[in-house]
């Protein structure tokens, strides 16, 4: 009797201490996954760039479109940030690439209007500073023709590959009223608006965008 009580005392004890036993616990290893970053860079493909720009007549200002086809640019090269290629950037626009759909008033916007302007076979022009992020800002344009030069204001944006300039330019601070006169001589019944007075506006807004090559690794 007293043997299988102390059997059984034994084998309780014996339940209690695999039970009350810890079991190692199991650590997990946390693997991170570290993704590399996708970097890229950018240059500047002279085949993807386009000049625009916009003329106004008649007193209640309406727009006449119009664009260069020529356009050559030189950068400082490689960026890794579309926006850093305007650092620095130069241009040239030859005005015989003056294109309208309209080869009538292209002749004339070339003989009247830059036929007046002085030693103006090109509008040339480079990017002396910047201000803004990688999607917006201004930029400051040393602008040339009419044997002057005007620091222009333009803003810039970015999206995706696509970098643009845009603003407006008042061509008397190139003393180009002459030129306007000029023009709007030669174009006078064409300018006349509803209230029969032929208006050519000095202001001309322009628009110039380049999709930039991007390699990515």
């Amino acid at each position: 009797m007293k043997l299988n009580t102390l059997v059984i005392a034994f084998s309780v004890l014996g339940l209690m201490s695999c039970d009350s036993e810890q079991k190692p616990k199991e650590t997990e290893e946390k693997k991170e996954l570290k993704f590399a970053e996708e970097t890229c860079t950018y240059t500047y493909d002279p085949t993807n760039v386009k000049a625009a720009w916009t003329a106004f007549k008649f007193t209640e200002k309406a727009g006449v479109g119009g664009q260069f086809d020529s356009v050559t640019v030189k950068t400082s090269g490689t960026v890794d940030s579309p926006e850093k290629i305007l650092g620095g950037l130069s241009f040239e626009i030859p005005i015989n690439s003056v294109n309208t759909n309209n080869p009538d008033r292209d002749k004339k916007i070339r003989e009247s209007f830059f036929g007046t302007l002085a030693n103006t076979d090109v509008i040339s022009g480079t990017v002396m500073s910047m201000k803004g992020n990688n999607d917006s800002g201004t930029a400051m344009v040393s602008l040339s023709m009419n044997d002057s030069t005007y620091q222009q204001e333009l803003n810039y944006n970015i999206e995706g590959s696509q970098v643009s300039l845009t603003g407006t330019i008042d061509v008397g601070n190139w003393n180009g009223n002459d030129a306007i006169s000029a023009l709007n001589k030669v174009c006078e019944e064409l300018h006349k608006g509803e209230n029969g007075e032929s208006v050519l506006w000095p202001t001309v807004d322009i628009a110039v965008s380049a999709v930039l090559s991007r390699d990515c690794n």
